[in-house]
């Protein structure tokens, strides 16, 4: 994992809310590697980024016509409203377990730690049916967090990218990309 491009992005930390008696239910450390744990153990808080941050995607997903993948901030280590863990304990009953949100997108997005293969996903939670909700970002964590760029609002949107929510949006992107 490249720390200097990582610093590069301008992160900083917000602490969230304390919470107390929170159970780590899930043992997310034991899925992540250590390189990762120590990156977020630098910041005390979930892990946002001056400039915001995005990924250029290597595979196409329908409702994302700007090739961008845009986050809002990383989970941190932390035991608060901003961490890994919290999340885990709150996160939408639909999400399988086998699934470890490590990053929040736009719009009620994650990405995901897949925990059997270490594979990175984005989890659509508005996708009408459970085999349409994730889609492969990349094969690991340091990668994702190699291929992380500061993100200039607004410089890859236009009217005719914004993916509006609905069943029938999201078909007729289907239908373009067949």
């Amino acid at each position: 994992m490249n720390k200097l491009h990582f610093d590069s992005l301008l992160p900083y930390a917000i602490p969230g809310k304390q919470i107390v008696g929170i159970q780590n239910k899930n043992e997310y450390e034991k899925y992540i590697s250590p390189e990762y744990l120590n990156l977020l153990m630098r910041f005390n808080g979930g892990i946002f980024f001056k400039n915001g941050i995005k990924m250029k995607l290597k595979n196409t997903i329908p409702f994302f016509s700007s090739g961008y993948l845009d986050f809002i901030f990383l989970y941190g280590h932390t035991k608060d409203t901003n961490g890994i863990n919290y999340i885990i304990n709150t996160q939408p009953t639909r999400m399988p377990i086998t699934y470890i949100p490590i990053a929040e997108c736009d719009g009620g997005n994650f990405l995901c730690l897949k925990k059997d293969s270490g594979e990175i996903f984005f989890w659509w939670h508005e996708a009408p049916y459970d085999s349409e909700c994730f889609y492969k970002i990349t094969d690991s964590i340091e990668d994702f967090i190699n291929n992380l760029e500061p993100d200039e609002p607004e410089e890859h949107h236009t009217n005719k990218d914004i993916f509006d929510g609905t069943l029938t949006s999201f078909k007729e992107r289907l239908s373009k990309l067949k």
